[in-house]
């Protein structure tokens, strides 16, 4: 995760990193360090700065990056950072140029810089025009996995209020992160899918973007009632059901993904065999069923076993299906989406084959009509995709 800090020189950025620290232990990466390291008040000087500024940034690590965010070094920064998928907040600091005048004022100038303290201050007029102009924004605003804010930094109180805020956005990332790295563990394979999940999510940080997607798209359906998780695994996406459900019936036949499943009140947990002759979903499920969900299972079996698990199921109002999603990165790494043995690496030595099948927007509409359903709302990200179906 990257948490960038823009804003005119004397705008408090450097105040807001300092603060931010004292909570997040993320490496510091600030263009006036690397003046004061390498910097010796010459052109040349300053090139090597920025030389090894951009060369710390490091994608995939949690880092607090500070500059000014216009000019050359933004640009470098922004075709640095466009080749990765991890979250990036980028917080932009307001401050009057005549203010910060001021704090440069009172400051003791150490920073081996190319220019005068006299010239900065001409400096501090471009910069304000070129962030009034929206450079900051019509830059960054083309990556989606940048959260842009713009805050003013006038007051003594308005740092205060920054932190808390960008805390916050911080907070649900990591939270959901380590959340992930915690509940993608579906135990199917024991300690080596564990292995496997937490080397994949760490070294591509798009998987975690697909999780926010996902856990958006499921927090604004609102879903009460009774809900059917089929082949639940240990019920990972339960959290963000929770809140205004009635009942969560969690079908699986794997005894030990269900014993790390949530404790809860709501959780009914049904360790069976989905495709058992002998199992009838309404002989355990008494009442209305409100929505049946799959997650990652239609992927892997084909149609003809998928029609056996919708036979045991009555007639439901709505489906949700979160699975994936054939793109541009998987069409790269298989020739076909088809179901097929997937040899997944866990370590250089060693592998796991998974049957697995990969779904476009026509598939998974073609499936969901054959049993009677149409999508009514679809989102794909990077890997995954979700949707919702309804009769």
């Amino acid at each position: 995760m990257k948490v960038l800090l823009f804003g005119n020189v004397g705008s408090g950025k450097t105040t807001l990193i300092s603060k931010l620290k004292e909570i997040f232990s993320f490496e510091v990466i600030a263009i006036d360090d690397y003046r004061r390291k390498y910097g010796d008040g010459t052109k040349e000087g300053e090139i090597l700065a920025k030389k090894n500024f951009l060369q710390s940034i490091i994608l995939h690590k949690n880092q607090f990056i500070e500059c000014i965010g216009v000019g050359q070094l933004a640009d470098d920064l922004y075709e640095l950072l466009s080749h990765t998928d991890e979250k990036i907040v980028c917080l932009t600091i307001i401050v009057p140029k005549e203010v910060c005048k001021t704090r440069l004022e009172s400051r003791v100038w150490d920073i081996p810089f190319p220019e005068p303290l006299e010239k900065v201050f001409i400096l501090l007029k471009k910069t304000e025009l070129r962030i009034e102009d929206g450079l900051i924004e019509e830059k960054w605003k083309k990556l989606k996995n940048v959260a842009l804010i713009f805050r003013n930094n006038t007051l003594p109180c308005d740092s205060d209020m920054i932190v808390e805020e960008v805390s916050m956005i911080i907070n649900e990332s990591l939270e959901d992160y380590e959340h992930m790295l915690k509940s993608e563990v579906q135990s199917y394979y024991g300690n080596e899918y564990l292995t496997y999940q937490k080397q994949i999510i760490e070294k591509n940080d798009s998987f975690l973007q697909d999780r926010l997607m996902i856990s958006k798209f499921i927090k604004g359906l609102n879903v009460t009632g009774n809900v059917v998780d089929i082949g639940s695994g240990n019920c990972q996406w339960f959290q963000l059901f929770e809140p205004n459900i009635h009942q969560y019936f969690a079908i699986e036949v794997n005894t030990q993904a269900l014993s790390v499943a949530p404790r809860n009140k709501k959780v009914i947990a049904i360790n069976r065999d989905i495709f058992d002759p002998t199992f009838k979903t309404e002989e355990i499920i008494r009442g209305k069923i409100d929505l049946v969900f799959f997650s990652f299972f239609l992927s892997h079996f084909s149609d003809a076993s998928i029609q056996v698990v919708f036979e045991k199921l009555p007639k439901v109002a709505s489906l949700l299906i979160i699975d994936s999603h054939w793109g541009d990165k998987h069409e790269l790494k298989y020739q076909t989406k088809n179901l097929r043995d997937v040899k997944r690496e866990i370590s250089p030595q060693k592998h796991i084959n998974l049957p697995k099948r990969f779904f476009e927007y026509s598939d998974i509409e073609s499936l969901v009509t054959s049993f009677g359903y149409s999508i009514t709302k679809f989102e794909s990200g990077n890997y995954w995709f979700v949707c919702l179906a309804k009769r």
